[in-house]
């Protein structure tokens, strides 16, 4: 394993040690876990099968992972924080759905990361031995 496949690892390690902290919270306090946190530990676990099986299948499930919590559907932290943003037109107001910028954060570094892999798998899907 070298140098630049250890890095592809960095935001799932990233998700694990954060989640596991939240579940350390959970335990320790009288903090009830939700239905989101439940569902974050079952798409981590699977997420970690899928890196054993394929390391392009646990990559993507990464970014489902960080996209479903940036989006406050699964949550990996103990304490949700979320944003949103509305819009109003006349008497019409639009709402965003409410995001964890903090997960943001991590997709962002996970795009950084990931973004060559992606583009080489795709040139290879495209034109190289794939076809």
């Amino acid at each position: 394993m070298n140098k630049k496949t250890l890095f592809r690892y960095i935001p799932f390690v990233i998700i694990v040690i954060i989640h596991l902290y939240a579940w350390v919270v959970i335990a320790t306090t009288d903090k009830e876990p939700a239905i989101g946190q439940w569902a974050a530990l079952l798409l981590i676990g699977v997420n970690l099968l899928l890196y054993i099986k394929k390391m392009a299948y646990g990559l993507l499930a990464t970014a489902i992972i960080l996209v479903l919590s940036s989006l406050s559907i699964i949550e990996i932290y103990a304490h949700t924080i979320t944003g949103s943003f509305f819009v109003r037109i006349g008497q019409l107001e639009l709402a965003t759905p409410h995001i964890q910028w903090r997960s943001v954060g991590l997709l962002v570094l996970y795009c950084i990361l990931n973004f060559n892999y992606w583009i080489e798998l795709y040139a290879d899907y495209k034109y190289g031995e794939n076809k």
